[in-house]
């Protein structure tokens, strides 16, 4: 054997003792089994790897059959130059020592470095150690090793099962050292709101209501709302299944409004598109309105109504046999045999509700005429009249009016108990009028045309006077009614017509002119005369009532002005 002056470099593990040679000692590795009887500082007894404590013997690696023996001496990484030292390779060559050591300081970095990640989120943990040599480098998650390798792993668009515990194991393969960091990665899936509805059937009032909030994705908590404020629980509106049901026990109308909810977890919200609520109801308060009576040959309009959302459909029946559709009802031309009962039905297709409401019309015949018939042609007065109302047609009632306004009786005026005449025992000029005679059915009231009653008298209070002037003027004038008719006569001789008679000579004295009045109505004349007498000439009036028949009677007769 023989001594290496310029040995190749050895490697020396960290925390190995080992110490720079003083004095070589060459050892064959045939020989180490051997006890060495005596070095320079005493008799010392060693056996294959085991040395007392002045000596080490290190293993070198990672070349194989050869040992290294040096005094004691703990290398560390600021060991830059090993000492020289001598060791037996397999090949025969001397080999330098090195300082290999870790891993250590191992750290892990995480970007982005947030606590908890949504989900598609690209996630890089990466990992670094101290180590000579450098340190290999593989992961696990969960404590079971995963197949990726080196100091960086890509969690390209993560998802939530891929949270855990994730540990980067750093590895020197030449001290057999390792060294683990661990991170915990949360990735949790963004929350999702797809819908909000009803959760079974339709809202009615007073029935039981549920809206449902679809969401999909892990949920910490769910908020509603009513038109943009917070809803909350009370007596009648309940929350449920992780309150993701609300449930109106009932739903009134007082809970319309827009609704919405509103999902959150740690990573993300979501809300959900707004629900209207409209409660429907109804039908309520059905309303039903039309003529009660009418004629025949006529139409007739029925309306129907009711509170109801949505609003409701309508049918007619009459007397049991449906008519028509719709909430007006407009009949065709009537008969007497359309008289009975017609029904409307309101139906709301949402709440399925039906209520009905009936009216009952009576058709009957018109009344074709009414007339006042008087019981004389020529009412005279102070004597009787009776006046009948002549109706064509049913009716209920009749009645009368005067100059438009309702027929009083008195002690001279009565009328028939069952109003159809009017009877007057002894006429009066304050009798005059027009008279109408009001038949009515059930439908409305017919009018007759008026009767003028004008009660006849006269003539009565005739005089004569004389106007004087050039001509002498004669003028006669009597109370009647209708005016009378007047004619003039001189000594039994027709003189002129009219109620005046110029005189165009003076009269002779004693000359008599009578003035004759007569009722064209009754026929009734009366005459007087004017006879001139006196020296004067001046006019002198006697006058002689005359009576010719047919005569009135005239006993305590008022004149008319």
């Amino acid at each position: 054997m023989r001594a290496i002056r310029d040995p190749k470099r050895s490697s020396v593990n960290e925390n190995t003792s080992v110490r720079p040679a003083t004095s070589e000692i060459n050892v064959h590795p045939g020989n180490l089994k051997r006890t060495k009887r005596k070095e320079r500082r005493g008799r010392e007894k060693w056996r294959g790897r085991a040395f007392e404590p002045e000596y080490n013997c290190a293993p070198v690696y990672p070349i194989g059959l050869i040992a290294s023996c040096h005094t004691t001496s703990m290398p560390t990484r600021e060991h830059k130059k090993i000492t020289r030292t001598t060791a037996w390779g397999k090949r025969g060559k001397a080999q330098r020592a090195v300082t290999q050591y870790g891993p250590s300081d191992l750290k892990m970095t995480v970007e982005p470095q947030w606590t908890l990640h949504i989900s598609g989120t690209n996630i890089t943990l990466s990992c670094s150690a101290q180590s000579v040599p450098p340190a290999m480098y593989y992961w696990t998650l969960n404590g079971t090793k995963i197949n990726q390798h080196g100091p960086v792993l890509h969690l390209t668009e993560s998802r939530q099962n891929q949270s855990g515990d994730y540990s980067c194991v750093a590895q020197n393969n030449i001290t057999l050292r390792n060294e683990t960091q661990t991170h915990t990665i949360t990735v949790i899936d963004p929350v999702c709101v797809h819908d909000l509805g009803a959760m079974d059937g339709v809202p009615v009032e007073n029935m039981n209501f549920s809206l449902i909030c679809h969401v999909t994705g892990p949920v910490d908590s769910i908020q509603w709302m009513k038109n943009g404020t917070d809803l909350y629980p009370d007596d009648r509106i309940s929350l449920s299944n992780h309150n993701r049901t609300l449930t109106f026990r009932p739903v009134t109308r007082s809970d319309e409004g827009v609704f919405r909810c509103v999902a959150i977890n740690a990573v993300s919200n979501s809300s959900s598109p707004d629900y209207t609520l409209t409660v429907n109801y109804g039908p309520w308060q059905m309303v039903i309105s039309g003529p009660e009576a009418a004629e025949s040959n006529s139409t007739v309009t029925f309306n129907c109504s009711a509170i109801s959302h949505p609003p409701s459909t309508y049918s007619w029946y009459f007397n049991g046999y449906w008519a028509a559709d719709g909430p007006v009802y407009e009949t065709e031309g009537l008969s007497v045999n359309s008289s009975g009962q017609y029904t409307c039905v309101a139906h709301n297709n949402v709440t399925m509700a039906s209520h009905n409401a009936s009216w009952e019309l009576t058709v009957v015949e018109p009344i074709s005429s009414v007339m006042v018939k008087p019981s004389t042609d020529l009412p005279l007065d102070s004597e009787e009249l009776d006046l009948f109302c002549d109706v064509t047609g049913p009716f209920n009632r009749i009645s009368w009016m005067k100059n438009g306004s309702p027929l009083m009786q008195s002690s001279a005026v009565s009328i028939s108990p069952d109003n159809t005449s009017v009877s007057f025992s002894s006429l009066r000029t304050t009798d005059d009028g027009q008279y109408q005679c009001v038949a009515s059915n059930v439908v409305r009231d017919y009018h007759s045309e008026a009767y003028s009653l004008l009660v006849r008298y006269g003539p009565t209070d005739l005089v004569i006077t004389v106007e004087l002037g050039n001509p002498v003027v004669l003028r006669c004038k009597a109370d009647s009614q209708p005016q009378s008719v007047y004619q003039w006569f001189f000594n039994d001789t027709e003189a002129g017509t009219g109620s005046r008679l110029p005189m165009h000579k003076l009269p002779v004295l004693g000359s008599a002119y009578t003035c004759e009045a007569r009722n064209p109505d009754t026929n009734v004349t009366v005459s007087t005369s004017y006879i001139f007498t006196g020296q004067s000439r001046t006019p002198t009036l006697q006058t002689t009532p005359q009576l010719q028949k047919p005569q009135p009677n005239i006993t305590d007769r008022t004149p008319k002005s």
